[in-house]
């Protein structure tokens, strides 16, 4: 977590590990789904050098791509990325009907991300691993073991380094250029025009108590990963967590920490 005042670099962990280690800044997590993060940022980084264009259909890239529904031929790449591309989660991607016309609802999906990362290692002619390891990361945060199922290992460090990257109006070093970057974290899709929620480029965008919270959130069988950036506040939320029982309570919780220390700021 990170801000002005009072929270400025506070980093820490509680707890042990599954082997009764106790746990430091720098352990390192099976973090699922941090790589759909990761996917989202290596596409907007291949669109910034003219290697691909996101509002193209996916059969563009992956002739391959197959699915039952004829409609698969109108999924873009920014359908994918804004969750909107109609795709479930149900096995038999080529027997799959769509949920929704693509680009006309909101349907979150790990296959689709999966998708996205067939096309990264198709124009990349490297793994995904390699090309957000070696080509995107490389230097900027501390990500080091990968493994084969596409699971990052991270740390409290790690998260809290990408968090910095990725905070809109950040002068921190990037892995894209500025107008790459304030184009990825732009509303695209409206979600729900109650709760003020809308999909940018793999990142969520909400309002919370007046103030616009950037949010990214993945799990797997064991670990939540939740990262939040908070620009009308100068801080960044990152968390891990081993099987929460309620991470959105937690979420809520720590911003109202953050917003308790800022009431000048909020309008």
């Amino acid at each position: 977590m990170k801000s002005q005042g009072f929270y400025r670099n506070y980093l820490t962990v509680f707890g042990v590990s599954h082997t009764g280690e106790k746990l430091t800044t720098d352990h390192k997590f099976k973090a699922g789904l941090m790589d759909n993060n990761f996917a989202a940022a290596a596409i907007m980084r291949l669109e910034q050098f003219g290697r691909l264009d996101i509002r193209k259909p996916i059969v563009n890239y992956l002739p391959r791509f197959r699915m039952k529904d004829e409609r698969y031929k109108d999924i873009t790449i920014k359908h994918i990325l804004t969750h909107t591309s109609g795709i479930s989660d149900a096995p038999a991607l080529e027997q799959q009907q769509l949920r929704s016309t693509p680009g006309t609802a909101y349907h979150y999906s790990d296959t689709a991300y999966r998708i996205l990362k067939d096309v990264i290692e198709h124009i990349t002619d490297v793994t995904f691993e390699h090309y957000v390891k070696v080509v995107m990361l490389e230097n900027i945060v501390h990500t080091r073991k990968m493994d084969d199922s596409l699971r990052h290992e991270v740390s409290v460090e790690d998260l809290d380094a990408w968090a910095d990257i990725n905070m809109p109006g950040s002068i921190v070093p990037r892995h894209m250029a500025p107008e790459t970057h304030a184009k990825m974290m732009s509303p695209a899709f409206l979600v729900d025009s109650v709760q003020h929620i809308a999909m940018a480029l793999g990142w969520t965008i909400q309002k919370y108590k007046g103030i616009d919270v950037y949010q990214y959130e993945g799990s797997d069988a064991n670990y939540q990963v939740l990262i939040m950036l908070l620009p009308g506040m100068d801080a960044t939320i990152s968390l891990i967590c081993h099987r929460c029982p309620d991470i959105s309570n937690t979420r809520n919780r720590l911003l109202d920490m953050i917003l308790s220390q800022h009431k000048e700021d909020i309008p």
